[in-house]
């Protein structure tokens, strides 16, 4: 659970690593896991925390011309642009959250790297942590989730 607790921005971003950038432009969202997936096109994932809510980010880029290419004018250039690309969960919407998760790796060419899914349990434990739920809820809620996950 420490490891939750200690987490930080990155203080240092590669602007030619798209998925860096988010962490750049939109520092009041805490950031658990961000990855560009693809080479040429592709899209770019980033997942975080924000006012107690859980942040999902999504985007394309591309190096076809119209493919809103980043390092061009397609990143975004701040974090207004981000939250505008992300939707963010409340908790409890966290079985919805993981839906669409399923839905990135079975219909997409570019997938959702898995990494998500445990980038997820620590943005949550995160959450609960700060809300000052006692040690019971927190064990609760956790079990809730990790039978959700199972499922």
């Amino acid at each position: 659970m420490s490891k939750v607790l200690n987490k930080k921005h990155r203080d240092f971003c590669d602007f030619q690593n798209y998925a860096d950038w988010l962490c750049m432009v939109a520092p009041a969202v805490l950031w658990f896991k961000t990855e560009d997936v693809g080479s040429y096109s592709g899209q770019v994932f980033g997942l975080g925390a924000m006012k107690g809510k859980i942040v999902f980010y999504e985007d394309y880029y591309g190096s076809c011309s119209g493919c809103g290419s980043w390092g061009e004018g397609g990143e975004p250039e701040s974090e207004a642009d981000v939250l505008e690309k992300s939707t963010q969960y409340a908790i409890e919407e966290v079985p919805a959250l993981r839906e669409k998760f399923a839905k990135l790796r079975e219909s997409h060419y570019e997938k959702l790297p898995e990494e998500f899914d445990a980038a997820l349990g620590e943005v949550l434990a995160y959450l609960l942590v700060r809300q000052n739920m006692d040690r019971y809820s927190l064990e609760r809620k956790t079990r809730e989730f990790l039978e959700i996950e199972t499922k």
